[in-house]
C-alpha cells in the first residue's frame, strides 16, 4: 500500500514537471457542485497562490477587458456539453499580461450526461509576442515597399505558384483577389515586344549563366504604361536543380521617363553642336571686357581685328526693340541670386543684316556673393526662328486643313512608345490637349470592345512587318458620339532597317461612309429591282459615243455582265429583222426631237431565243441644243406579252362562250353600268347590247328589284364591300322581278359573281333565267297535290259537314217548337262555328296563290294543320300534336310548309293503316305531330315532325323516297310527287327534310327551317270582338242572294245603321249614282257585274270610296291590294257590326288593311 502511495506520488511530482516544462496548466470544473481545481503549473500561469479558491467571477476578473466577450463562447459551449478552445489574454495580479490557449472537453457519468469539464491551459505569451514582432516587421517592410515603389515576388518553379506582395499587386495595376498570378498572366501584362527579353532573363538565370536583372514595360488594365526593374534569384536544391526563384520589382518609370530626355537632349545638344555655329564668350564684371570666340566674331559679323569688344559695344549690337530689356535682364541676374540665364534676342550685323540668337550663361559668384565673371555661349537661331515661324503658319494652316478635313494626325515612336496627337485628333476623341497623353492603349479604349484586341494585333504585326496599314473602324468619343474613321499609317525605318517610328492620319469618315452605306442599299435595291423587273439601264454619252450598260440589260441579251463593250449596231444585229425599221425610226426621232422614245421590238439573245422589249429614252440636250446624253431603260416583257395574248385569246374564248349562252349574261362595273351583254339578253329583254352599254343594270329590273339595287349599289360605294347587311349578294342565287323592253315583269333567278378586270377594277358577271315557265309548272304541280290532298280532305270533310248540317237543322226545328227553350238555337249556333271554322281551312289550303313569306309562329301553324288532319285521319288512329313551349318563330310561307305536313301526314296516315290491315296482333295506329327547338351548324332553328308507328320502308325504298314520281302506292292512289315537291318546299326554305324509317316499327320525317329573329304576324282570320256602336250611316247592302242580303240588312239595322238593299251588282251602281251611301257591303261572287266590277264602278265616282268586301272565298291578300275591307262568310251580327265600324273610322284615302 505504502509502494502504491510512493508511486502515485512520484507520478504527480513527474506530472507537475512535465506541466512545469511545459508550461502547461491543467483544471477540473465539476458542474455538479460548480467547484474548480487548477494544478500548480495553472496557479504559477495565473500569478495565482496555491491557497486561491478559483471561481467562476474570478476567471471572468482575470480575462483581459478587451478579451471578456470569448468567456461568452466558452459558457455557451458547457451550457451545449460541447468541447472548446480559446485564445485570449489574462491580467494577472501584479499587472502582468500574458497570452494562454485554454483547452477544454466535457466528462460524462454512466449514464451520458457532462457532470465536469477537464482543460489544459498553455502560457503562449512568448509565441504571440514574437508574432507580433513579426507582423509588425511584415508591415514596417511594406511600407518601405511601398515608399520605395518596391515590391517583392516568390516563385515555387515546382508548383508554377507565384506569390506578390501588395506592392507588387499595385505596380501592375491590379488588385490581390481579383488577379490569379500565374507566369503566363505576368506575360501577358508585359508588351509583345519586351516579352523575348523577360522569357530570355528568366531562362537565363534558371541556367545559372547570368543574375536575373530585366527592365520591361508593363500594360496596366486602365491602359498606363508602366516601366519596372526586375531583380530575382534562383533557389536550388542539394543536386542544384533549381526549385524557387525570388525577386522584387521596382516601378522605376518616371526615372525611365527622364532618362530617356536627358538622352533625347544630349543627341539633341550633340546634333546642335555639330551642326549649329556657337559661340561662346567671357564677360568680366570686374574690368567690363568681353572676350568673344572666333565663332562669336562670324556670328555678329564683326572684324576680328578690330579686338575685343566691351561691354557697351556688344550691347550697341542688340537690336534696338531688344536692348532696354536684354540688359535690364543682364542687370536683374547678376544683382540677384541666379546662377544662369538664358535668352533670345535680336542681333544687327555692321551690314545691317538682323540675326536672332540664343543666350546660355553661367555667373561666377565670389565668396561674398558677388558676380565677377559671367561665362556663355551665343547660337545662332536665325534659321530656327524663321523656321519656327514657317512652322507656326505651316501648323496653322495645317490645322486648319484638318479641321476642314476632318483629319487628324499622329506620330508614334516605337522605342520609346510615345505617341503625338494633332489637335484635330484631340477634338476627335474628345479631349483637351494636355489633360490626357496620348497612348496606343487609350486610343484602342475607344473602339467597341471586340474590335480592340484584333486592332492592336494588326498595328503590332503592321509595324513588325513595316507594310503600314489602311483600315476603317468605329470609335466613341467620350462625349459619347459614335464616329467611322479611316486610319491611314505608314512606317519609317532607322538604318538597321528597323521600325522606328510611325506617321499616320486618322479621318472622320462618318459622313461619306453613311452615305456610301446609302448608296450601297440604295444600288442594291435598284439592281435587285432590276432583276425581279426584269428592266435593265442604259447610258449613252454622245460625245465619246460610248454606251454603259447595267448587269441585268446584259442578262436581257443572254450575256455575262461586263463581257463586251455594248453599241448600238449590237443591238440592231439582235434585232428581229421585221423591227428594224421601226427601231432605226423612232430612235432617230426620239434624238432630232429630243423627245426620246418610248416603243417595243423583239431580239434574240445569246441562245437564240426570241424576246420582246420595252425600251424607254429620255434625251439630255447639250448648251448648243443637240443630244449629249441619253438615259434609257430596257424591260424583258416576254413573258408580258405572252401573257397578254394568253389572255386575250381566253378573254375572246370566253366571250364565244358568253354569246354562245341560252342564257341572258350582262357584265357591270363597280358602279353597276353594264359593260357587255350577249345575244340571250336581246332576246330575253328586247334591249341590243349596243343599246344596253353604259345604262345601269337597273334598267333591266323590275320597281321591287330596282330598289333593292339602289340599296346594294349605295353600301358597295359607300363601304367598297360587296356583302349587305342583309347578306352576300356576290356569290348566291335568288329570285328577282325583271323588266324587258317594253315595260313587262318577269320572275327571274339571278346569279353574280365577281371577277377582276386586268386594269384591277371590279367587274360583276350576272347571270339571268326565266322562271316564268318553272314557276308556272311548279304552280301546277303544288296545286296537283293540293287538289290530291283536297280529294282527300272532302270524304272525311263531307261526313263531318253533315254532321255539323244535322246539328243546325235540329237546332233549329227543335227551337221553332219549343220557343221558350235557348239551349236548341245555342247548340245550332256552335256547330254553325264549327262549320265555319272547317270552311276556311279547306278554302286556305286549297287557294291558288303566288309565295308569300310571313314570320310565322309554328304552334300556330301545327294547331292549324291539327284542324285539317282530324278529318282526314280515321277514328281508329291515335292521333296528337306536341309542341314545345316558346318556339322560335320561322320565316316561311303558311300555306306551302302546311301543304307539306298534310302531305307527310296522309303517308303516315296509309302506313299505319296499311299495317293495321296486315297485323295479326293487336295494334294501335298512332300518328304525332311535334315542334321542337333544334339547332344545326350553329344555326338556331325548328324541326317539325311526323312520327307514326306504319309499316316503315325498306332501305332501298327510303333511298328512293324523295325521287320525283316515285311511290309505293298503286297508280289510282297517287302521283309520286308529294315527296319530292315537299323536299323543294322546304329546301326553297333554306331548310332539310329527312327521313329515317325501320320496316315494322315505323316513320319519321323531320323538317329543320332556321329561325327568325322577327316577331309572328297574324295568321288566319282576327278575332272578332264586338265594338262599341258608332255614329250612324246610311249602308249600302249589296247581295244576289236576298236572304243573306235581309239577314245583313236586319243585323245592321239592329246596330241603328240605316240600310239600302241592292240584290245584285247592277242595281248597286244604279243606287249609288243616285243617292250617297256613307258605305257599301259588297258581295265579292255575283254574277256579271262581280263584286270586283262593282269596286271599280264606285271608286270611280269616288276615289276613296269605303267598301267592306265580303266572300266566303276571297283572299285578304287581295283584299289588301285593292285597299278594301274585308269579312269572310260566314259571318254572325256582332262580327259583321265591328267591321262596318272599322270601316267607317278609316280615314279617307287611307290604305285599308283585312
Amino acid at each position: 500500500m505504502d509502494d502504491q502511495q510512493d508511486r502515485v506520488s512520484s507520478l504527480a511530482d513527474e506530472l507537475e514537471a512535465t506541466q512545469r516544462l511545459g508550461g502547461v496548466g491543467t483544471w477540473c470544473l465539476d458542474l455538479r457542485t460548480q467547484t474548480n481545481v487548477w494544478s500548480p503549473e495553472l496557479y504559477r500561469i495565473a500569478g495565482e497562490p496555491e491557497t486561491f479558491e478559483p471561481t467562476t467571477e474570478h476567471r471572468w476578473l482575470m480575462c483581459h477587458p478587451d478579451d471578456r466577450h470569448l468567456l461568452t463562447t466558452a459558457a455557451e459551449a458547457i451550457n451545449d456539453g460541447r468541447p472548446f478552445r480559446l485564445r485570449y489574454r489574462i491580467v494577472r495580479p501584479d499587472g502582468q499580461v500574458r497570452w494562454i490557449v485554454n483547452n477544454a472537453a466535457p466528462v460524462q457519468d454512466a449514464a451520458g450526461q457532462v457532470v465536469a469539464y477537464r482543460g489544459a491551459v498553455r502560457d503562449i505569451t512568448v509565441e504571440a509576442e514574437y508574432h507580433e514582432s513579426l507582423e509588425r516587421e511584415r508591415r514596417r517592410l511594406m511600407e518601405a515597399q511601398a515608399v520605395a515603389r518596391v515590391g517583392s515576388w516568390d516563385w515555387d518553379i515546382s508548383t508554377g505558384r507565384i506569390d506578390w506582395s501588395d506592392e507588387t499587386f499595385r505596380i501592375f495595376g491590379v488588385s490581390r483577389g481579383s488577379f490569379e498570378v500565374t507566369f503566363r498572366s505576368f506575360l501577358e501584362m508585359i508588351p509583345a515586344a519586351d516579352q523575348q527579353m523577360v522569357t530570355g532573363g528568366v531562362e537565363a538565370a534558371l541556367a545559372g549563366t547570368r543574375a536575373y536583372r530585366v527592365r520591361h514595360r508593363v500594360l496596366r488594365p486602365d491602359g498606363s504604361v508602366a516601366v519596372v526593374q526586375e531583380r530575382g534569384d534562383v533557389i536550388r536544391d542539394p543536386l542544384g536543380t533549381p526549385i524557387r526563384m525570388i525577386g522584387t520589382v521596382q516601378d522605376v518609370t518616371e526615372q525611365a521617363r527622364a532618362e530617356t530626355g536627358l538622352l533625347d537632349r544630349e543627341r539633341r545638344l550633340r546634333r546642335a553642336q555639330e551642326i549649329g555655329q556657337i559661340g561662346d564668350w567671357v564677360w568680366s564684371i570686374e574690368t567690363g571686357f568681353v572676350a568673344w570666340s572666333e565663332q562669336m566674331f562670324r556670328l555678329y559679323g564683326a572684324d576680328p581685328s578690330m579686338g575685343q569688344p566691351s561691354a557697351a559695344e556688344v550691347a550697341a549690337l542688340f537690336h534696338p526693340d531688344d536692348r532696354d530689356w536684354v540688359v535690364a535682364a543682364q542687370r536683374r541676374a547678376v544683382s540677384g541670386d541666379a546662377s544662369s540665364y538664358e535668352m533670345q534676342h535680336r542681333i544687327v550685323r555692321p551690314s545691317g543684316e538682323v540675326r536672332w540668337v540664343q543666350t546660355r550663361a553661367l555667373l561666377t559668384r565670389d565668396e561674398s556673393g558677388r558676380v565677377i565673371e559671367i561665362q556663355g555661349t551665343n547660337l545662332d537661331i536665325t534659321d530656327r526662328m524663321h523656321a519656327e515661324e514657317d512652322l507656326r503658319r505651316l501648323s496653322d494652316s495645317l490645322n486648319h486643313g484638318e479641321r476642314l478635313a476632318l483629319l487628324g494626325s499622329y506620330e508614334w515612336e516605337r522605342g520609346a512608345d510615345t505617341l503625338w496627337w494633332s489637335d484635330q485628333l484631340y477634338d476627335l476623341y474628345g479631349y483637351e490637349r494636355g489633360n490626357v497623353t496620348p497612348t496606343l492603349v487609350l486610343a484602342l479604349s475607344h473602339m467597341p470592345p471586340d474590335e480592340q484586341a484584333p486592332h492592336r494585333d494588326l498595328v503590332l504585326r503592321q509595324v513588325d512587318s513595316g507594310t503600314g496599314w489602311d483600315v476603317e473602324y468605329r470609335i466613341r468619343s467620350t462625349s459619347g458620339v459614335e464616329r467611322i474613321v479611316r486610319d491611314r499609317a505608314e512606317i519609317a525605318r532607322n538604318a538597321d532597317g528597323e521600325a522606328e517610328r510611325v506617321h499616320g492620319t486618322i479621318q472622320d469618315i462618318t459622313a461619306r461612309a453613311l452615305t456610301e452605306a446609302r448608296l450601297r442599299r440604295v444600288s442594291e435595291s435598284l439592281t435587285r429591282g432590276e432583276q425581279m423587273a426584269h428592266v435593265g439601264t442604259y447610258e449613252w454619252e454622245a460625245a465619246t459615243d460610248t454606251l454603259w450598260w447595267s448587269d441585268e440589260l446584259y442578262r436581257i441579251f443572254g450575256l455575262e455582265p461586263d463581257s463586251f463593250t455594248p453599241s448600238h449596231q449590237f443591238v440592231l444585229s439582235r434585232a428581229h429583222a421585221d423591227d428594224h425599221h421601226i427601231l432605226r425610226e423612232r430612235v432617230a426621232e426620239g434624238l432630232r426631237d429630243g423627245t426620246g422614245w418610248d416603243l417595243e421590238y423583239r431580239l434574240y439573245d445569246a441562245t437564240g431565243a426570241l424576246r420582246v422589249v420595252h425600251e424607254v429614252a429620255m434625251v439630255v440636250a447639250g448648251p448648243d441644243g443637240q443630244p449629249e446624253r441619253v438615259y434609257g431603260s430596257a424591260q424583258d416583257i416576254t413573258e408580258q406579252v405572252r401573257l397578254r395574248e394568253r389572255e386575250q385569246a381566253q378573254a375572246q374564248e370566253v366571250l364565244s362562250i358568253i354569246n354562245a349562252s341560252l342564257l341572258p349574261i350582262v357584265v357591270i362595273d363597280g358602279r353597276g353600268l353594264i359593260l357587255q351583254a350577249n345575244p340571250a339578253t336581246e332576246r330575253a329583254f328586247g334591249w341590243s347590247d349596243d343599246e344596253l352599254r353604259g345604262r345601269n343594270v337597273a334598267t333591266l329590273a323590275g320597281d321591287v328589284t330596282v330598289s333593292q339595287h339602289d340599296r346594294y349599289l349605295a353600301h358597295y360605294l359607300a363601304t367598297g364591300e360587296s356583302s349587305t347587311p342583309e347578306g352576300s349578294v356576290i356569290g348566291r342565287t335568288r329570285e328577282i322581278r325583271a323588266r324587258r323592253r317594253d315595260g313587262s315583269e318577269f320572275a327571274a333567278q339571278l346569279t353574280v359573281a365577281e371577277a377582276s378586270a386586268t386594269s384591277g377594277e371590279r367587274r360583276f358577271i350576272g347571270i339571268m333565267m326565266d322562271l316564268t315557265e318553272q314557276q308556272a309548272t311548279e304552280q301546277h304541280l303544288r296545286q296537283l297535290q293540293k287538289t290530291e290532298a283536297l280529294g282527300t280532305l272532302v270524304a272525311g270533310v263531307a261526313h263531318d259537314f253533315n254532321n255539323l248540317l244535322t246539328a243546325i237543322r235540329g237546332g233549329v226545328e227543335m227551337a221553332q217548337r219549343a220557343p221558350g227553350d235557348g239551349r236548341w238555337l245555342e247548340i245550332a249556333d256552335q256547330a254553325t262555328g264549327r262549320a265555319t271554322d272547317l270552311v276556311r281551312q279547306l278554302l286556305r289550303f286549297g287557294r291558288r296563290e303566288d309565295t308569300v313569306r310571313a314570320v310565322v309562329s309554328p304552334g300556330l301553324l301545327l294547331s292549324e294543320t291539327a284542324v285539317l288532319v282530324r278529318e282526314v285521319l280515321d277514328r281508329r288512329i291515335w292521333f296528337e300534336v306536341i309542341a314545345e313551349d316558346d318556339l322560335p318563330v320561322i320565316e316561311a310561307d303558311s300555306g306551302q310548309i302546311q301543304q307539306v305536313l298534310m302531305n307527310l301526314i296522309v303517308n303516315a296516315r296509309d302506313a299505319v293503316l296499311e299495317r293495321a290491315l296486315l297485323s295479326a296482333e293487336p295494334y294501335e295506329p298512332s300518328i304525332y305531330l311535334s315542334g321542337r327547338v333544334v339547332g344545326q351548324d350553329g344555326i338556331p332553328g325548328v324541326v317539325l315532325e311526323v312520327v307514326d308507328n306504319g309499316t316503315g320502308m325498306s332501305e332501298e325504298v327510303r333511298a328512293r323516297a324523295l325521287d320525283p314520281f316515285f311511290t309505293t302506292k298503286p297508280v289510282d292512289r297517287g302521283t309520286g310527287l308529294g315527296l319530292s315537291m315537299a323536299v323543294g318546299i322546304v329546301q326553297h326554305h333554306g331548310g332539310r327534310l329527312l327521313l329515317a324509317s325501320d320496316v315494322g316499327i315505323g316513320t319519321t320525317c323531320s323538317i329543320w327551317l332556321p329561325a327568325h329573329a322577327g316577331t309572328p304576324g297574324s295568321s288566319g282570320d282576327p278575332e272578332r270582338r264586338p265594338e262599341p256602336m258608332g255614329q250612324p250611316g246610311m249602308v249600302l247592302v249589296v247581295d244576289d242572294e236576298p236572304a243573306l242580303a235581309e239577314v245583313t240588312a236586319a243585323f245592321l239595322a239592329g246596330a241603328g245603321y240605316e240600310t239600302v238593299i241592292a240584290n245584285g251588282g247592277a242595281e248597286a251602281i244604279r243606287l249609288a249614282r243616285g243617292q250617297a251611301f256613307d258605305l257599301a257591303v259588297l258581295d265579292l261572287n255575283m254574277p256579271s257585274p262581280n263584286g270586283w266590277e262593282v269596286l271599280d264602278a264606285l271608286r270611280a265616282m269616288e276615289p276613296d270610296y269605303p267598301v267592306l268586301m265580303v266572300s266566303g272565298y276571297l283572299n285578304p291578300d287581295e283584299a289588301d291590294r285593292r285597299e278594301v275591307w274585308f269579312l269572310p262568310k260566314p259571318y254572325g251580327r256582332d262580327e259583321l257590326v265591328a267591321a262596318v265600324q272599322r270601316a267607317l273610322r278609316r280615314p279617307p284615302g287611307a290604305r285599308v288593311p283585312s
